[in-house]
């Protein structure tokens, strides 16, 4: 584990957990953590993006603030998310190496609190 802030959600909010509309999901990451950073790998087309939507989707119709790294350009509307939504519940970041993605994880933390 890359030492950064987030840890720090993680002691002190591990007892809060997020469940998705996918119970073989939770069950096999054990629910979603404040401050928990989950890496979905795999070929493409087996549904990696398709299951980060209904996750995200799942987090915004719950009240719950998503933000979303990625190195590719996002359109929301494309993933049925209303655009009300971006800049205040939902918060879309880009990095492009392994080292602005720790540095972008520390800043993040320290704008939510």
């Amino acid at each position: 584990m890359i030492p950064c802030s987030c840890n720090w959600l993680l002691k002190h909010h591990k007892n809060q957990k997020f469940e998705s509309s996918l119970p073989v999901f939770d069950k096999i990451v054990g629910g979603l953590h404040p401050g928990k950073v989950i890496e979905l790998c795999g070929p493409s087309s087996v549904g990696k993006s398709e299951l980060c939507w209904c996750i995200v989707r799942d987090c915004l119709k719950s009240k719950k603030t998503v933000i979303i790294i990625s190195s590719k350009k996002i359109f929301i509307e494309d993933h049925g998310i209303d655009k009300m939504c971006l800049g205040t519940s939902l918060q879309i970041k880009y990095t492009f190496c392994v080292y602005k993605l720790i540095d972008l994880l520390k800043a993040v933390d320290k704008t939510v609190f």
